[in-house]
């Protein structure tokens, strides 16, 4: 049980706020303009014509009901959704990242060998800098994540697969797009104060979590930490490019049964029975007790921009139901 010393716990609070890093996360900017480069680079590509269609299950932090969702999608049993897969790792995170790299001034034109050199012509010529085009990038880290989630779900009888994550955003969204033209994504958000509680209260008080926005210098270990986390995520989903199509889903009206599964099984291809998964309870945490003033006050200033667009704070008038970066 939590302990309930408030005193102690204030100032643990303050101290984590004041010492955590707040996280960052791959400019949507930065990645749509490295995509645009790779993209006057590609010629069509035969990837886009395959019928792999992903379901990627995103959630804005722990405890968001991203789990249930997950249950329910996998009422399908042509599906098979990994649940954070190697998620300390930050595969995918950290490949946007990298490819931020990349953008209309670097590299320059000639850096690509876009054509079979004459023979001979590579040793009389400045070689130093010489790569690929772009396409065999995104094929190669394509076939990473078919070997890595496709490949293993296929083999134990599944004809679809995909991901359940509570650290992706938009940018990471944006990039399996890139890589999987036909995915779907399904964004599902909590009220931050009642997924914190629900953490927060499962874990012993003052010890560490054990939890990272992203391994090795970021861990989760209070109100501020978890607040930024959730913040990032969910404010990333807020600003949709044109075309853009996901489902967002908050745990309020799941639990609540406002869910239309219908337009949820249309959109994912998929063929669901919610009531299997919704009639079995699994992971509920026992402590409920309030939050203190102080855990309340440290998430509505450290998250006030998601809080407000998504309906969770009292200046917001309409939450948010549709946004992307994917």
């Amino acid at each position: 049980m939590r302990s309930r010393n408030a005193v102690a716990d204030f100032f643990r609070q303050h101290w984590h706020r004041a010492t955590a890093r707040r996280p960052t996360h791959p400019s949507l900017e930065a990645l749509d303009e490295a995509l645009a480069v790779f993209a006057d680079d590609a010629a069509p590509a035969q990837e886009d014509r395959e019928c792999e269609s992903p379901v990627f299950l995103l959630a804005t932090g722990w405890r968001s009901g991203s789990t249930l969702l997950q249950r329910i999608l996998c009422t399908d049993p042509s599906l098979l959704l990994w649940g954070e897969p190697l998620g300390r790792l930050a595969l995918l995170p950290r490949l946007a990242d990298a490819l931020c790299a990349v953008s209309r001034a670097w590299p320059p034109a000639d850096f690509w060998l876009r054509s079979t050199p004459a023979p001979g012509a590579l040793a009389r010529t400045w070689i130093a800098n010489l790569y690929p085009p772009g396409p065999h990038l995104r094929a190669a880290l394509r076939a990473m994540v078919l070997e890595w989630l496709a490949l293993p779900a296929r083999s134990r009888g599944f004809a679809r697969w995909g991901l359940k994550e509570v650290r992706y955003g938009a940018a990471e969204g944006r990039l399996l797009r890139w890589l999987f033209p036909r995915a779907r994504f399904v964004v599902i958000v909590r009220n931050l104060l009642d997924a914190y509680r629900s953490l927060s209260r499962a874990l012993p008080a003052g010890k560490p979590w054990g939890m990272y926005s992203r391994w090795p210098d970021m861990p989760l270990g209070g109100a501020a930490s978890f607040a930024r986390h959730w913040d990032r995520l969910t404010t990333s989903w807020l600003a949709p490019p044109p075309g853009a199509d996901i489902r967002i889903i908050r745990y309020e009206d799941l639990v609540a049964g406002r869910v239309d599964y219908r337009d949820l099984e249309a959109y994912c291809g998929l063929k669901l029975e919610e009531r299997r998964a919704l009639e079995v309870h699994a992971g509920r945490t026992r402590d409920r007790s309030a939050l203190h003033p102080h855990e309340r006050w440290i998430i509505r200033r450290d998250a006030r921009r998601g809080l407000e667009a998504f309906g969770y704070a009292p200046a917001a008038v309409t939450p948010a139901r549709r946004a992307s970066g994917a």
